[in-house]
């Protein structure tokens, strides 16, 4: 068939049309949800749980198999956990929950609905997708680099540091905002509302954990340990207790009853020496001098002691048994009866009065031992409250020189933001200017090549504006029912999969449509063939009826040649022309 015919002009229009039909469909289309690469759990500290996908149980981390889509992840109170996804590490700090969504080829799609997440992005291939879901917006990961993402469900918040790299937040409605390397925004609703961000914040053990974890250097699962206030911190624990008793003299006036034992706390138990005991007195040749000396006050012996928790005592009167009368000067060379009496007395006098005077001596130490007590409690009390204005100053220098390092830091961050921003702005006019030229030679172009190509231009330019409207409905799609999803764990698996059922019916659909469309012209090019094929026919049918009758005359004419051969010639009559016999 000619090329520069009508018929086949038109037959390569159709194949045209629908060769570009079946590439919108194709672009059109939702591709079917594939299994991506498995999650590996290589590191726990603490305790962790796996929700296998479909299923509302939770069972040990530990010594599962890799975690495959649609599985979720839990990790308890203190406790971390890090997953291998191919060249991308995730690490997740304490009472955090994500979970792997389903996603197409070539894209990772994860789901942070609490805690914190710690991403180091090793290396993308072309084409691929690394994207984080939040309650509050899509974070989609452009470039290797380490990134950071806090959940906050208490203040709906969700807080984006990029320590290296870039990446692009998006909102529910189609807003976006690009955060690159050294930025960190909170942002607080799914249209991505800014909320204030401290300039400067300082590490936390998780980022401390995640470079050792990085390093390779051996971490230890972090233990719940008590605030402990500085004052108690400052105490100093007691080393015994320490019992008092007391017990006034049989005799001895009392000033108050004091109770039968007293505690004194916070008071190392003082060391007692051991008495010597007193000797007894014979019960014969005792002079009647020495006892008046020995039968002292007991009041000289004991003196008041000034203990807050103790009764005061009093110290007891010599006895007037105590005193002994002097014996006369001269004795008979044998004891009378008399003289045994008082040498009776004299020895019952100086028993009682060694006996008080132990008395006496055991009082005197016990005052001795709470005086010591007491000493020493108030000698630990002004230790401590040494320690803890000591303690207190260390808390205010520290306070103080954090305060300076914090105000010498935010300066510092904000003249390297006023910097970034005014590079940014510099960056920004370089760039819309460039775009404004790029633009007004790219419309030029475009006015050049709508001239001369004006119904193909149109027709690409619909199929352009189709497929970019199907892309945009797909996308915009697709992200609702990733915030839905978040939103709605029960219910997410079932609309995925009516999803994924009403694109494969529409797919079925146009691929119906795009078959009956092909039959259709392959029905045309046939009839087309049948008819070129018919007029080939005709004309060779009419070429043989022709090619009979130039046969015929041309018999008839070799048959008049011979007769007029065989004929005798004569000449024409004058005036009459001859005629030939064709």
């Amino acid at each position: 068939m000619d090329a520069d015919s009508p018929t086949y002009s038109r037959s390569r229009m159709l194949q045209c049309l629908v060769t570009a039909g079946l590439v919108l469909g194709a672009a059109c289309a939702p591709a079917q949800v594939v299994s991506v690469p498995a999650a590996v759990l290589n590191h726990v500290e603490g305790s962790a749980a796996v929700s296998p996908r479909g299923e509302r149980e939770w069972i040990d981390a530990r010594g599962q198999p890799p975690l495959q889509r649609g599985d979720r992840l839990w990790t308890d109170r203190s406790s971390r956990a890090e997953l291998q996804s191919g060249a991308h590490t995730l690490r997740l700090a304490s009472e955090s929950h994500v979970t792997l969504e389903p996603a197409l080829e070539g894209v990772t799609q994860l789901a942070l609905t609490q805690g914190t997440l710690a991403a180091h992005v090793g290396r993308m291939a072309p084409g691929e997708v690394l994207e984080i879901g939040t309650p509050q917006l899509a974070l989609r990961l452009r470039q290797a680099g380490d990134y950071r993402i806090d959940v906050d469900t208490k203040a709906g918040t969700t807080r984006v540091t990029v320590i290296s790299g870039a990446a692009v937040a998006y909102g529910e409605r189609g807003e976006n905002q690009d955060v690159r390397t050294g930025q960190r925004l909170t942002f607080r609703e799914r249209s991505l509302a800014r909320s204030p961000t401290p300039a400067f914040m300082a590490a936390d053990d998780f980022d401390r954990w995640t470079v050792a974890r990085i390093r390779g250097e051996p971490t230890a699962p972090p233990k719940p340990v008590a605030q402990v206030p500085v004052q108690a911190q400052a105490q100093v624990q007691p080393a015994a207790v320490r019992t008092v008793a007391l017990t006034a003299p049989a005799g001895a006036p009392v000033a108050a009853k004091p109770a039968a034992s007293a505690v004194v706390a916070q008071a190392p138990a003082p060391t007692v020496p051991a008495m010597k005991p007193v000797a007894a007195a014979p019960a014969v040749a005792i002079i009647p001098a020495p006892v008046q000396a020995v039968a002292k006050p007991v009041a000289a012996v004991v003196p008041p002691v000034p203990v807050p928790v103790l009764a005061a005592i009093k110290p007891a009167p010599a006895p007037a048994a105590a005193v002994v009368p002097a014996a006369p000067a001269a004795a008979p060379a044998k004891p009378s009866a008399d003289a045994n009496a008082i040498a009776i007395a004299s020895a019952n006098a100086i028993a009682l009065a060694q006996k008080r005077e132990r008395e006496a001596q055991r009082q005197a130490k016990a005052a001795q031992d709470a005086k010591e007590t007491l000493r020493a409690e108030r000698a630990q009390r002004a230790v401590q409250a040494r320690r803890a204005e000591e303690q207190r100053k260390l808390q205010a220098q520290k306070a103080q020189e954090e305060h300076r390092l914090y105000a010498q830091r935010a300066e510092q961050e904000r003249r390297l933001q006023a910097r970034r921003g005014d590079e940014e702005r510099r960056l920004r006019a370089q760039r819309a200017a460039e775009e404004h030229k790029l633009a007004l030679r790219a419309a030029e172009d475009k006015r050049i090549a709508q001239a001369k190509h004006a119904v193909d231009q149109k027709r690409l330019a619909d199929v352009a504006a189709s497929t970019r409207r199907a892309e945009d409905v797909r996308i915009a799609q697709e992200r609702r029912a990733q915030l839905a999803r978040l939103q709605d764990q029960a219910g997410r698996e079932e609309q995925v999969q009516r999803e994924a059922k009403a694109r494969r019916e529409e797919q079925a659909r146009r691929q119906e449509q795009a078959r009956r469309e092909e039959q259709q012209v392959r029905e045309e090019q046939q009839a087309r063939r049948e008819e070129d094929a018919a007029r080939r026919e005709a004309w060779e049918r009419r070429q043989k009826l022709m090619a009979d009758q130039w046969k015929r005359d041309h018999e008839s004419w070799l048959r008049q040649q011979q007769q007029q051969a065989t004929q005798p010639w004569r000449p024409a009559p004058q005036g009459v022309p001859a005629r030939r016999v064709s």
